[in-house]
């Protein structure tokens, strides 16, 4: 069916009748069916009447149906009620003023024609962009129409698009729910419109709400809210239909937003321009906008924005705050008065212009800056990535900036005029930078740029000037040549490198030190620049390492490059270099190189040789070569010789080495500086290396200390013989190096060390490969196994596998006093990283045996495990065998990090131990310590349980000894000490009730201690007591003295000394005599008194000789001596025959030797001596034989028997007097 030019008319009268067909029904029964199929169906200008408004119609449609049935009776809703169904595929239409839209219809209705009304259950719409249902009714009864309809559509934005309306692209979906009102000539429509994004000319708004409402004469959108660059959006938006004969429709706008971010505002009214400088702004906008403008052109509009901005703060931008008022005329954006502040900045723009249509404006600026680093990264932030911060470009400073921009879409030209203080480049630093340059995509111009006072040095000045052309996007040179002028007075050499030197791959460059004056000149193209330079460079400086002097001139000729001169001074000798390089585009082998350099006489102790070698090198070295060949293929010769060599002490050992390399293989023989011989080559051009040398060194000590002088052990020797190879791919960035050692000898003190397998061991640039390392000892069991890979760098993963035999006496290495034998077997692996190893083993010590020097007993069956775990070590029942008793050990050491203190934990168990120390004593007892070890130092703790302390040695002591004991005032002595002693820390408990014994010749005392060690190792301090058992004995000069008290009180902080309190009781002769002592040792105070009421001289007389006491002074002749003459004569030949006696005693085996002098008849000198000898038969019977020598009928001999502790038989036979007698002594204390 195709009609063209159709009319159809649908006339509604007042009283609801229409002009519609009747569907007849009369005289029928039953249902009634009317169907209609089409296949084809074309409206071509047509029109459609609705009463007085027309509007066009033109259809197109396929496969359209339709069917009416009437008559039916359907839930109560009979008599004259139609039931309508149609559908049409691929309905072709076009709105007003829109492009053709195709879409498919369907609809479900039902038609009361008695009550003239139409209901629609539903019909739907679907199409491109769009698809939606709808229902409702339509009533036209009593003169009255109404309509009311509940519309439900989800579409896409980009229907604008298709439809016509809209030119610029859309992007995004949408929902609308609303309903549509008509009641007489009145219409109403409105609902919900929400579209999750929609974008349009680089603007992206999300979370759309907003509420519809309009009529005939306009549509009013109120927009509730809506995120546009991360802020809220609100306001209405108007569109009167009245569009005064202009082929658009006019949009009114009047939005309030918040929180906008300023970058993303600033990128949605500029889209894909630069923007320096205000492109790495951060802030928030707020403010209104008041907008008018046409659908059809929404960039040419008319309007106003107000905006303020406040300070956001993010990483990467400079929040700013400020006012920024913009007119918009005819799509034009004004402004003569935006203000901004930042941290130490003050923008002000003076005029601003910008055609969003055309791309095309301008920006006048000024900018005040305290910190210029914080904003003139945002003047390249267009810069492609990687792209090299410009040497002209200040990221340091403060002063002033200002010029203009001028923008035309992806062009600009920027004029930037600088006055700064204390400016800095990524290549100079000045303490001013004055000048201006033009900065445009494709070059650099006006550059003219003066900079004074680097480094202090107000004589220092670099002036920059000329034309530097860049390259465009896409292209790989500039078009226009370079013209370039670079002056310098004392500048910086560190700056003057980084500017003329290219950086090395990772961005690194050679430190150079020292100070350039010189001049260079560029001009013409990248590769054919002509121009010179000539500098000399004083205090020369490379790594930090003092070089000399200077001097260099260079001349740029086309594709040639002449190094007509590079002559350095140092104190070692003189190193001159010369030659040319000549290149240029298809130059062969990318252009010929041609140098010399020759070094005749260097000085390997002088510097800069001797900091390079650690100042071990003595002797001299003369270094030649030529460098020729290509670029892609460079040839080199180089002759090295050393002559007068030797370590520190200097030598006339010699050395030389000739290196020939023609660009495909490398040749090399000789040694390093007589240390180690090498003799080989192999491949070694521009992309590969395959290089294999025979390597020996006969002095590998030597070796060591000049690779490590102060990590090397004075005995280390040894000897290596092996191969050295080293493959490499440069285009891959890869290579590998390989020692294999068939003999390795290590000599350590008396240890010696000898490879077991071949030493292999493999270098990459991640890690190192530790192949096959297989160690032995022959004159022990000491074996080391290892295997794995290292990585190379703190956080590179390692990976080895250990198993070791270790004989104890490598101990002697660290601690030469001690003796030690047996063995630690380990078996380990070793992971994580260099900076954090994480081990994973076990080990067991075996056969161990430790003697202590100047200890009398020695550790011995030593046998126990040991577990590695992480960065422990854990020490798990270690037993030992130790002064006839038993030793248990456990603990665990943390594996410091260099530079940290060391983390221990140690607890022995020792039980049943019998330990003849110190000298003299015996003890026996059980004890508990624990040692800790930690960042605040070191400390012992534990408890000691005597069960006896004996002292059995016999001593010598006379009463000259007591008295000199007893008032000689000693000197105190401090001992050296270490930081080991000093630094640990005593808290020990040593205790025994009534386990003190004394024992020996002049004692047999009982007693007990409880005694507290604290202090240090270095400097033990006691406190606590030793008591002393009442009744025990003490015995001087056949004296025996028995203890009623004695105590010894430790409470000085500072040192040992003990405080005294000793009172012993003795009879002689019947005197009842008693010695009290008490004090310090420094302060002892010893008194002697009797009952008698003897003098001190009588009671040390009667104590020493035993000879009773004269009752009367019998009167003296002239000339005769005097009773206290002969006394003191008999004390003091007493005290000589008591060293006689002692050794005789000993040597006979008598338990009582006494030589007692016998005073003269007459008074005068002696008269003779008394010999006496004792011995204990048993443990209560003593024998005693007393004679004199002058008369062998003159003798005593003495029985005693101790028939309890307070009875005591003496018998006596008197070979003189030719008697016996029986003595009864008993004692009882009251």
């Amino acid at each position: 069916m195709e009609l063209e030019r159709p009319a159809f008319n649908l006339q509604i009268a007042a009283d609801g009748s229409t002009n519609l067909p009747r569907w007849q029904t009369t005289g029928r029964t039953g249902p009634r069916r009317f169907e209609l199929q089409i296949g084809h169906v074309v409206v071509q200008d047509g029109t459609f009447q609705l009463n007085d408004r027309k509007i066009p119609l033109t259809v197109e449609a396929r496969a359209v149906w339709g069917r009416a049935v009437g008559a039916a009776d359907r839930g109560g809703e009979g008599g004259d009620r139609l039931d309508l169904q149609a559908t049409a595929q691929e309905v072709v239409t076009r709105l007003p003023e829109a492009q053709p839209w195709p879409a498919t219809l369907s609809a479900k209705a039902s038609l009361f024609p008695s009550e003239r009304r139409l209901r629609i259950a539903a019909a739907r719409v679907a199409g491109p962009g769009l698809e939606g249902s709808a229902g409702g009714e339509i009533h036209w009864l009593g003169g009255k129409h109404r309509v009311a309809l509940e519309i439900d559509a989800r579409g896409e934005a980009r229907l604008l698009n298709r439809l016509g309306y809209l030119q610029e692209p859309i992007e995004g979906t949408f929902g609308l729910r609303g309903t549509v009102r008509a009641e007489e000539r009145r219409i109403t429509y409105g609902g919900t419109l929400t579209a999750p994004r929609i974008a349009l000319q680089g603007r992206e708004v999300r979370d759309l709400e907003a509420e519809l409402a309009g009529g005939r004469e306009r549509l009013d959108v109120e927009v509730r809210r809506a995120t546009y660059a991360g802020g809220t959006v609100h306001g209405p938006i108007r569109i009167p239909y009245d569009d005064g004969g202009r082929p658009g429709t006019p949009v009114e706008l009047d939005l309030t937003f918040a929180g906008l971010g300023l970058q993303p505002l600033l990128a949605d009214q500029f889209p894909g321009e630069p923007l320096p400088v205000v492109g790495g702004l951060a802030g928030t906008v707020r403010g209104t906008l008041a907008y008018r403008f046409d659908s059809r052109a929404p960039l040419a509009g008319n309007g106003k924005a107000d905006l303020q901005v406040a300070a956001a703060h993010r990483v990467g931008g400079l929040p700013v705050t400020g006012t920024l008022p913009v007119r918009i005329e005819n799509g034009v954006l004004k402004s003569g008065d935006l203000r901004l502040s930042a941290p130490g900045q003050e923008l002000a723009v003076d005029a601003f212009d910008f055609d969003l249509n055309r791309g095309k404006g301008r920006v006048a600026w000024r900018l005040e800056s305290r910190d210029l680093g914080r904003w003139t990264p945002w003047l390249r932030e267009d810069a492609p990535p990687g792209e090299p911060w410009p040497f002209w470009l200040p990221n340091a400073g403060q002063g002033t900036l200002q010029g203009e921009v001028a923008i035309d879409r992806a062009a600009y030209d920027a004029v930037i005029r600088l006055d700064l203080r204390n400016a800095v480049t990524p290549d100079l630093a000045a303490a001013t930078a004055r000048g201006s340059l033009r900065l445009r995509p494709d070059a650099v111009e006006d550059l003219q740029i003066v900079l004074t006072g680097a480094g202090g040095d107000a004589s220092a000045s670099l002036m920059v000037s000329g034309r530097v052309p860049l390259a465009l996007e896409g292209e790989a040179a500039p078009r226009e040549p370079l013209a370039l002028q670079v002056a310098a007075q004392s500048w910086p050499a560190a700056s003057v490198a980084r500017f003329l030197l290219p950086a090395a791959e990772g961005g690194s460059r050679p430190e150079i030190g020292g100070r350039v004056t010189g001049d260079l000149a560029l001009r013409g193209f990248p590769d054919t620049l002509q121009g010179e330079a000539t500098a000399e460079v004083a205090d020369l400086a490379l790594a930090d390492r003092r070089i000399g002097q200077a001097r260099v001139e260079v001349g740029f000729d086309g594709a040639a490059v002449r190094l007509r001169r590079l002559a350095v001074q140092t104190e070692a000798g003189n190193v001159l270099i010369a030659g040319t390089f000549a290149g240029g585009e298809g130059a062969d082998g990318g252009g010929s190189l041609d140098f010399t350099v020759d070094a005749p006489r260097l000085a390997l102790a002088a510097p800069p040789l001797r900091d390079l070698f650690g100042g071990t090198l003595e002797g001299r070295m003369a270094v030649g070569g030529v460098i020729g060949g290509t670029l892609e293929r460079p040839e080199a010769t180089v002759r090295v010789v050393g002559s007068q060599l030797g370590l520190e002490a200097g030598g006339g050992g010699t050395a030389q080495a000739l290196l020939a390399w023609d660009g495909d293989s490398l040749r090399a023989t000789g040694s390093l500086l007589g240390l180690i011989s090498f003799d080989g080559g192999g491949r070694l051009d521009r992309s590969r290396a395959d290089l294999s040398f025979d390597v020996s060194s006969g002095d590998l000590a030597a070796l060591a200390r000049v690779v490590a002088p102060r990590k090397t052990p004075q005995d280390l020797g040894g000897s290596a013989l092996g191969s050295l190879g080293l493959t490499a791919d440069f285009a891959e960035g890869a290579w590998e190096g390989t020692l294999r050692l068939a003999d390795l000898r290590l000599r350590l003190g008396t240890h010696e060390i000898a490879n077991l397998e071949p030493v292999e061991v493999t270098l990459t640039p991640d890690r190192l490969f530790l192949r096959s390392l297989y160690l032995g000892e022959a004159q022990s069991d000491s074996e080391l196994f290892a295997t794995g890979t290292v990585g190379l760098g703190g956080s590179a993963p390692l990976d080895l596998r250990l198993q070791s035999t270790l004989a104890a006496g490598w101990a002697e290495l660290f601690a030469p006093g001690l003796d030690v034998d047996g063995a630690v077997d380990l078996l380990a692996r070793v992971r994580g990283t260099a900076e954090a190893p994480v081990l994973n083993g076990q080990g067991e010590i075996r056969g161990g045996r430790l003697v202590i020097p100047n200890f009398p007993h020695e550790i011995k069956n030593v046998r126990g495990a040991l577990r590695l775990d992480r960065d422990t070590i854990v020490m798990e029942g270690v037993h030992a065998d130790f002064g006839g008793g038993t030793l248990l050990a456990a603990g665990r050491l943390q594996i410091p990090d260099p530079g940290k203190p060391l983390d221990a934990r140690l607890q022995v168990s020792a039980r049943d131990l019998s330990l003849r120390y110190p000298e003299g004593f015996l003890a026996r007892g059980d004890a508990d310590l624990a040692l800790a070890a930690g960042p605040g130092g070191r400390i012992l703790r534990g408890d000691v349980r005597l069960s006896r302390l004996f002292y059995l040695d016999d001593v010598e002591v006379g009463t000259l000894d007591l008295l000199r004991g007893a008032f000689q005032r000693r000197r105190l002595e401090v001992a050296a000490t270490n930081e080991l002693m000093a630094g640990t820390q005593l808290n020990v408990r040593v205790g025994g009730t009534d386990a003190l014994r004394v024992n020996n010749n002049i004692a047999d005392l009982r007693g007990g201690l409880d005694l507290f060690v604290r202090g240090t190792l270095a400097n033990p301090v006691l406190f606590g007591r030793v008591e002393l058992t009442p009744g025990g004995r003490l015995v001087y000069a056949d004296n025996d003295y028995e203890v009623e008290r004695g105590l010894l009180t430790f409470n000085n902080p500072y040192r040992i000394d003990p405080v005294i309190d000793l009172v012993a009781r003795t009879e002689v002769r019947n005197y009842d005599i008693s010695l009290s002592l008490s004090g310090t040792l420094e302060r002892l105070n010893a008194q002697f008194s009797s009952q008698e009421g003897l003098a001190d001289l009588e009671i040390l007389t009667l104590l020493a000789t035993g000879q009773g006491l004269e009752g009367e002074r019998v009167p003296q002749a002239p000339g005769e001596r005097t009773e206290a003459d002969v006394r003191a004569s008999t004390l003091l030949a007493s005290q000589a025959a008591s060293l006689v006696s002692s050794r005789v005693g000993t040597l006979f085996g008598f338990d009582r030797f006494r030589i007692d002098p016998q005073p003269s008849p007459s008074g005068g000198a002696l008269g003779g001596v008394r010999l006496t000898a004792g011995k204990r038969i048993s443990k209560d019977l003593f024998v005693t034989y007393t004679t004199d020598p002058a008369s062998s009928e003159e003798y005593l001999v003495r029985v005693e028997w101790q028939v309890s502790n307070r009875v005591l038989l003496v018998l006596t036979r008197d070979g003189k007097a030719d008697t016996f007698a029986l003595d009864a002594q008993w004692e009882k204390r009251f």
